[in-house]
C-alpha cells in the first residue's frame, strides 16, 4: 500500500519574486525531516533542471522543520520569502487561516511523490496479508482511521502500483 503526495514552492507575492532563480541570497523554509528527504531532494532536482546552483550556494538558508506551521507562518508573516511544503498542509493551514492561501503564491509544483510505503516482514503468514490489505485501505471510511490519517498526515492509502513510485526514484538518480 502506498500514499502520495504533491510538493508546492510558495512564496508571499507582494513584492516577491516569481522565479526561482530570484530567490538568490534569500531564506528558504522546507517541510520536511532533513536534507535527505523527498522535499530537499526535489528542491536540488528543481535548482539543478532550471540550471541554478545547489540549494547551499543559491540560497541564504534552507532550514528544515517538521511542523506546517512553522514552515508556512514565517513567510505569511514575512520572515521568510519562500517555502515547500505539501499540498495537503497549504490546504489544512488555508483551512484554519484562509488568508494563508489568498496571500501564497506557487512558485512550483511536484509531480505526486510517493511519501510512504507499507510493506509486511517476510515473517508474517502470508494468508493475513488480505486483511492487512483492507484495514489499510480501509482507513478513510471510519473515524477512528481518518483520524490516524490526520495524525499521519496522509490523504489516504491506495494499493501498490510499481509505477507510482517512479517520480520519487527519478529524485535520488544522479
Amino acid at each position: 500500500m502506498r500514499t502520495s503526495s504533491r510538493l508546492a514552492h510558495v512564496w508571499r507575492p507582494w513584492g516577491s519574486p516569481t522565479r526561482l532563480g530570484q530567490l538568490r541570497g534569500k531564506r528558504l523554509l522546507a517541510l520536511s525531516r532533513g536534507q535527505e528527504s523527498l522535499p530537499a531532494r526535489w528542491l536540488e532536482r528543481l535548482l539543478r533542471d532550471k540550471g541554478l546552483p545547489p540549494s547551499a550556494e543559491h540560497f541564504l538558508s534552507v532550514d528544515y522543520e517538521g511542523q506546517p506551521s512553522r514552515v508556512l507562518l514565517p513567510v505569511f508573516f514575512g520572515q521568510a520569502l519562500a517555502c515547500i511544503v505539501t499540498e495537503r498542509s497549504l490546504r489544512t493551514m488555508s483551512e484554519l487561516n484562509p488568508q494563508i492561501e489568498a496571500q501564497m503564491e506557487r512558485i512550483a509544483v511536484s509531480e505526486p511523490l510517493m511519501d510512504f510505503v507499507m510493506c509486511l516482514a517476510p515473517s508474517v503468514d502470508p494468508s493475513l496479508a488480505p486483511r492487512f490489505a483492507e484495514l489499510g485501505l480501509g482507513l478513510s471510511d471510519n473515524p477512528w482511521g481518518r483520524q490516524m490519517l490526520l495524525s499521519l498526515q496522509l490523504d489516504g492509502i491506495a494499493p501498490f502500483r510499481p509505477e507510482a513510485i517512479e517520480p520519487a526514484r527519478r529524485l535520488v538518480e544522479p
